[in-house]
């Protein structure tokens, strides 16, 4: 049976077309793309099915990248409020300081 497979961005399509090279599809499945099968990225078969462990490895990258996104933005903000919490703690001795 014949399934239509997803490739990851970076696996060089344009070359493996060129050079008649294989790709390996998010699932494993390694083909040879042609000027008919291959093109966007996508291994499209015409009234053929598309892979399921290709779909969910999909949905599985973006919600990765989404996570690593969030948590970049989260220790960007952590490391924000410690240097703020940093700096209040410095005003708050040199006030003790000039008071005493």
């Amino acid at each position: 049976m014949t399934l239509n497979h997803l490739i990851p961005p970076d696996s060089q399509l344009q070359l493996a077309l060129i050079e008649g090279t294989e790709v390996e599809a998010l699932c494993g499945h390694r083909f040879t793309p042609t000027l008919t099968v291959g093109s966007s990225g996508r291994a499209d078969v015409p009234g053929a099915a598309w892979c399921d462990a290709c779909d969910q490895t999909a949905e599985l990258r973006k919600k990765y990248e989404l996570l690593a996104e969030l948590r970049t933005n989260l220790r960007e903000n952590m490391n924000a409020i410690e240097e703020r919490i940093s700096l209040i703690q410095i005003e708050k001795s040199l006030q003790k300081e000039v008071t005493a």
